[in-house]
């Protein structure tokens, strides 16, 4: 991330702090949630509005989700490094289970 960006985000999550900002994130992820069911939605019924204002909606609603990511990570002080970790975790486990289920279909 760039540091003008980084030093805005701390700005931002210490003038606030952590309850609003958390609040804001549970906020922004709603939003986040809202515009990917429209798209389904949107897609499912015919009343399809198009593919660029429906991605344009996700992009910045992912935006936000991410801004406040970064603020609720530097106020309880969670490192990328520990997220990588655990992402990296997460992603070998989910990529076993895959395996499992592929050689179960195939027998």
């Amino acid at each position: 991330m760039l540091k003008d960006i980084e030093k805005d985000i701390a700005f931002t999550a210490h003038y606030y702090g952590y309850e609003a900002q958390s609040r804001q994130l549970i906020e922004e992820m709603a939003e986040l949630t809202q515009a990917i069911n429209k798209k389904w939605r949107a897609e499912n019924t015919g009343l399809y509005r198009g593919y660029y204002d429906d991605m344009k909606a996700i992009t910045e609603e992912i935006a936000d989700v991410q801004i406040c990511i970064e603020q609720v990570k530097l106020l309880l002080g969670i490192t990328d490094k520990q997220i990588e970790s655990v992402a990296e975790s997460k992603i070998i486990r989910e990529k076993s289970r895959i395996r499992e289920a592929r050689r179960k279909t195939i027998s």
